[in-house]
């Protein structure tokens, strides 16, 4: 951009010569410029959204497999005054 600026400058300020070269319109300079400065900006978007959402880890949900037997419940014992082993100690 900044060379076609230039560029565009030093024809302005020196003898003109006829030449066959295809010339660049201020209108089509300015066109580019507006361009450029859309992109500028479409680019910081994304940079901030690289720099907000970068830190970010995800993990897929993990399967966890139960095993298959049934566990058994043991029965509790419920000791009574009646109780014969209550006898022997």
């Amino acid at each position: 951009m900044l060379s076609t600026l230039v560029y565009l400058k030093s024809k302005h300020l020196l003898p003109k010569e006829v030449e066959n070269e295809e010339e660049i319109t201020e209108e089509e300079l300015i066109r580019r410029i507006i361009e450029y400065k859309k992109y500028k900006e479409i680019i910081k978007t994304l940079r901030e959204n690289y720099n907000v959402y970068s830190k970010r880890n995800f993990k897929l949900p993990e399967k966890i497999e139960l095993p298959s037997t049934r566990t058994r419940k043991k029965k509790a014992t419920v000791i009574t005054k009646n109780d014969r082993s209550l006898n022997t100690l």
